[in-house]
């Protein structure tokens, strides 16, 4: 897939980060990523709805 030009590991952090929402999402909540993902359409203020809750968890860690 293009992307724009980033460093490897701000790739590498992007990962790590997408691969923590998707694992949390469903053990946490019981929702695939994939399957939020691909609906038709998709439902952009659920998927946004999921991300602000994940926004607030790594912040409230410290790590964002």
């Amino acid at each position: 897939m293009p992307t724009r030009v980033a460093r490897q590991k701000t790739l590498e952090s992007r990962n790590v980060l997408l691969d923590d929402f998707r694992v949390g999402l469903y053990t946490q909540h019981g929702i695939m990523l994939q399957q939020l993902l691909t609906e038709k359409p998709p439902d952009a203020e659920e998927v946004s709805k999921w991300l602000v809750a994940y926004g607030q968890k790594i912040f409230a860690a410290g790590k964002a």
